[in-house]
Order: C-alpha cells, then structure tokens, then sequence
C-alpha cells in the first residue's frame, strides 16, 4: 500500500511542528536558567561589594593603628641609650602603653571563600574579577595565617617580667598592660632604666621592623581590594 503524498506532507509538518515546540521550549528553558544564573551572580556580587567596601574602612583603621604605633616605637628608640632620657616616668610609660597596644581589628572573607569553596566561581561571568576574586582570597588565607605579632608577645612579656606594669589578661593567655604599678613594686620603678637595657632595645627594634612589614603588607591589601571593589561596582552597573 502507498504512502499518499498528502499523508507524508503531514507527517512532516507533524515533525517539524514538534521539532519547533521543543527548540522553543529549550530555548526558553535555558534563558530561563540564564535568568537565575544571572540573578544568582549579581546577588553574589553585591554582597561582595558590601563585604570589600567593609574590609576597606576596616584596613584604613588597621593601617592608621599601626602608623600611630610605629611613631611610638620609633620615639623609643630615640629615646633608648646609656642614660635616662629627658622624658618623664608617666610619659614614658604611656609610650610603653601605646607602643603595647595592638591593632584588633579582623578582615573578612566569606563571600569569597563561599564562592571559591563552593565551585560558584563560574557564575561570575567576568574573567579578570573572578581571578581578581581568587587572588584576594588566597591573599587573605596566607596574610591571616601570617599575622601573629609574634614580637609583640616576646616584647610584653619581657616588659611585664622585667618592667612595672600589671598584667591584666591571664584569662585571655596573654600578657597585656595599663599604666599601673605592680603593687609590690609601687611607685619606685622607673621604667625608663629600660631604655639603656640591650635586651629591650633588641626587643623594641624588632617590633618595630614587624610592624612596618604589617603596614607595607595591608597596605598592599588595600590596592587589591581597591581594585577589587572597583571592577565589582563596574559590573553591577552593566
């Protein structure tokens, strides 16, 4: 029996109608995840932004904390040599004090971790901010791992060891310090005996030298996250 040509005609615009119906509905389909995908980017993008503008009010505290600390040390040491300096007892403890103190401020990263960790990198639609992205969170696993002010500890130690000050964080397995006197020791120490003591100076300078590699480093940081928030806020404009 014959196929007749009216029957193949329809049988081929059956076809073709349903060929068309799934394109149109894969098409659709995947401008639809398209939509989300995008969606989902500029959302992932804007808390970004919201996390880097934080991370760079909080480095611009970090950074004026340790400019304020590294004058300090260096008037130390100005001041350090075989004689007392021509400084009195209270100001020269309130060097100590702020030369002591630390900056306690934290960076953050979860939105780039979560990104990195989670293989949501690819949404990011951009190359150069997705490497950008992957940059900064390997430059803040290192730096967070690096930073331990190790000199700080050897420093407040020998100070709370050999100097007057009052230990105030035990709790906290940590030595830190105010203005006051031991109460053993009262008010016959002076501190300043410590400025011709070698083992201070030591201690001071190599302070000094770890909180000027801190500020190089978040100085450094600052670039990147400037560039960083930069081609982010570019991006959630287009």
């Amino acid at each position: 029996m014959r196929t007749k040509p009216v029957d193949l005609k329809s049988g081929f615009i059956e076809i073709l109608l349903i060929f068309i119906g799934v394109t149109i509905a894969v098409a659709f389909g995947n401008l639809n995840d398209k939509r989300k995908q995008k969606k989902l980017e500029h959302n992932y993008l804007d808390l970004l932004y919201k996390e880097v503008s934080g991370n760079m009010i909080i480095i611009d505290r970090m950074i004026s904390k340790y400019d304020k600390n590294i004058d300090v040390l260096k008037k130390i040491m100005d001041l350090t040599g075989p004689v007392h300096a021509e400084i009195s007892m209270n100001s020269f403890d309130s060097l100590l004090f702020i030369g002591l103190s630390s900056p306690n401020f934290e960076l953050i990263n979860s939105i780039s971790n979560e990104l990195i960790s989670s293989g949501n990198g690819s949404l990011i639609e951009d190359i150069n901010l997705r490497i950008m992205i992957s940059e900064w969170n390997s430059l803040f696993n290192y730096y967070n791992t690096a930073d331990q002010k190790i000199t700080l500890e050897y420093l407040e130690k020998y100070i709370y060891e050999s100097g007057s000050f009052t230990n105030l964080g035990k709790a906290a397995k940590r030595y830190s310090y105010s203005k006051e006197l031991k109460p053993g020791n009262f008010f016959n120490i002076d501190n300043r005996r410590l400025l011709s003591d070698p083992v201070f100076q030591n201690l001071v300078s190599d302070h000094l030298q770890s909180y000027i590699r801190f500020n190089e480093k978040y100085n450094g940081l600052k670039v990147t996250l400037d560039s960083l928030s930069a081609t982010i806020k570019k991006d959630l404009e287009n």
